[in-house]
């Protein structure tokens, strides 16, 4: 498929539109006449925050499905209460090796 020429403007406008278009990323690619690479390429230029955005949401959802695996593998479901922080005096600007 050949990639259609667009400007900057256009370029943001086709990343932003993407979302509230509810199309996967490859139906609203074809539908513009690019790949859906180039879509992406778009997104990450013109909509930077939802990119990380993503990514954070995939680390994060990674995370949580790796402690949910050790979770199981001791037995139970749910997290362990947090244990209370140890009662601590002001901290000193000097490290007494303590």
């Amino acid at each position: 498929m050949g990639t259609a020429k667009y400007d900057v403007e256009q370029q943001a406008a086709i990343a932003w539109g993407w979302e509230k278009s509810g199309l996967s990323q490859e139906a609203w690619a074809k539908k513009h006449g690019i790949t859906a690479r180039t879509l992406r390429l778009y997104l990450r230029r013109h909509c930077p925050a939802r990119h990380w955005n993503d990514e954070i949401h995939a680390v994060v959802l990674c995370a949580n499905q790796a402690l949910t695996a050790i979770l199981k593998t001791m037995g139970t479901r749910e997290a362990p209460k947090p244990a209370a922080a140890p009662a601590q005096g002001p901290k000193s600007k000097f490290n007494w090796g303590d």
